[in-house]
Formats: C-alpha cells, sequence, structure tokens
C-alpha cells in the first residue's frame, strides 16, 4: 500500500515489515495497490512519549532482552523466540509479544527453529 501524506510526501510500503515514521497531525490517507495487509501501529502523544520501532532479524546467536531507560516490547513477526528472563523459560510465538517492565530484567533470546524476525518497540515517558 501507499501512506500520502499531503504536502509532506508519500511513501510506498513494498515490504514487509518496513517501519514508517510520521506525525500524527500530518493529513494522511492510505491506497491498496496489492491485495490485503497488515498494520502495526505505535500512537503516542508527544508531550507524555515518544516512541521508535526498530525491525530485528535474529540468528542463532540469539538476541540480548533487557528493558534500558524505557517501556521495551519484543512483537515476534515471523518464526518464534526461545527465551529466558530473570530465570524463567518462555517460548513467543508469531504474533505475540513481551513486554519488559522492570528496569532490572536481562535475558536471551533465540529463534526457535533456526531464525525470528522481531519488532523492538521502546516507549520513552517524557
Amino acid at each position: 500500500f501507499v501512506l500520502d501524506f499531503a504536502e509532506h510526501g508519500s511513501a510506498e510500503m513494498t515490504r514487509p515489515f518496513n517501519p514508517v515514521t510520521f506525525e500524527g497531525s500530518w493529513s494522511t490517507s492510505a491506497r491498496n495497490v496489492n491485495g490485503s495487509n497488515q498494520v502495526l501501529n505505535l500512537v503516542t502523544a508527544g508531550r507524555y512519549a515518544d516512541g521508535r520501532v526498530e525491525v530485528l532479524e535474529v540468528d542463532p546467536n540469539g538476541l540480548q532482552l533487557a528493558k534500558g531507560d524505557t517501556l521495551r516490547l519484543f512483537h515476534v513477526l515471523t518464526g518464534a523466540l526461545e527465551a529466558e528472563v530473570d530465570g524463567e523459560t518462555l517460548t513467543i510465538k508469531q504474533g505475540e509479544t513481551l513486554r519488559m517492565e522492570d528496569s532490572a530484567s536481562t535475558g536471551h533470546a533465540v529463534p526457535a527453529d533456526g531464525q525470528a524476525l522481531v519488532y523492538r518497540i521502546d516507549i520513552a515517558l517524557a
């Protein structure tokens, strides 16, 4: 699909899971060009919070899970993750999300079947 931001330009969504950042105050419309789509939106009120989405390819070496200074979410796009967080073993399947709440929480995740694609979503409160 194509996102049209009027005087701010447009974004052609040709790759799956490709994040696009834009201001919520912009006039925005979408045009479908290749059939059905699935969309994940992260919306924050700028005076209260700021958000960022990053796509991570998780290989057999795995991924460090740490909260940091933000609310951090790991949303599995493809594949599945086997994770250990604070001594607890978890399986996070495609379409599921792990929420790291405690700043002291740490962990490690590896793909259940060799590779996974994950959104890391960070939300920082103002």
